[in-house]
């Protein structure tokens, strides 16, 4: 429906972004602002900061509605008390660093923050981002540019030649963090190229993540694995 409601304590629903039955892209209060697609939701709750940052799947976009605040920009975007504005997504940047506001997404599915950080999910680009509350963006597991071929498709965000492997100790050392990853199946003796590339490598349209901590992320995909990211 394009929007996002609340039910309070006393088990009155009401709206808490966006404008039911009708789509778009645009910032506002309840009413003018726009979404499509709404899918993930994550509370957040930092710095005196709350709200809630919404995935807004049709758009390509996360969105922040502020509850309460003070007039400081979060993630690098000016907010209102009540308005729901972009925070990441839109731009055409794959530079490491940059503002949430330059990078490229498609289907971004889910959401989830802790501390004053937030990461998603970026379906189409087949990785998976953070946020600091400064609005800094890096990719911790997945391609870094998004290409969609057979070596990037799969790979974490480190060329093949700088990741370890050890078939008793799942780790790999990326470029934003270390990854273990959770097989549907025991795990093989990823020797090679190929047996890296189709059993251990990055992410095929990342679905659901879960920031356990600052330091610890949790990232499903389309293929049915689960993937741990530890932080740097």
């Amino acid at each position: 429906n394009h929007c996002v409601k609340k039910i309070d304590v006393t088990g009155t629903l009401s709206v808490a972004a966006g404008t039911c039955g009708t789509s778009g892209n645009v910032n506002g209060a309840v009413g003018v602002a726009r979404m499509t697609n709404p899918e993930g939701l994550a509370y957040y709750s930092s710095g005196g900061h709350t709200g809630l940052i919404i995935a807004a799947t049709g758009n390509g976009r996360i969105r922040f509605t502020r509850f309460a605040g003070p007039s400081t920009l979060l993630f690098g975007t000016a907010i209102s008390v009540g308005d729901t504005n972009n925070v990441a997504c839109g731009g055409t940047f794959h530079t490491e660093g940059v503002g949430a506001s330059l990078v490229p997404c498609s289907g971004v599915y889910d959401v989830s923050t802790f501390g004053s950080k937030f990461c998603f999910t970026n379906s189409g680009y087949h990785n998976a981002r953070c946020v600091e509350s400064g609005g800094a963006t890096n990719t911790i597991i997945g391609a870094v540019q998004g290409i969609d071929d057979s070596l990037n498709l799969f790979f974490p965000v480190a060329p093949f030649s700088s990741l370890t492997y050890s078939p008793t100790t799942p780790n790999y050392t990326t470029q934003n963090g270390v990854m273990s990853f959770y097989l549907p199946s025991p795990l093989v003796d990823a020797t090679s190229a190929p047996a890296l590339n189709q059993e251990l490598g990055g992410l095929m349209f990342p679905r659901s993540i879960y920031l356990v901590d600052e330091k610890t992320v949790f990232v499903s995909d389309f293929i049915g694995l689960i993937r741990k990211v530890k932080l740097m």
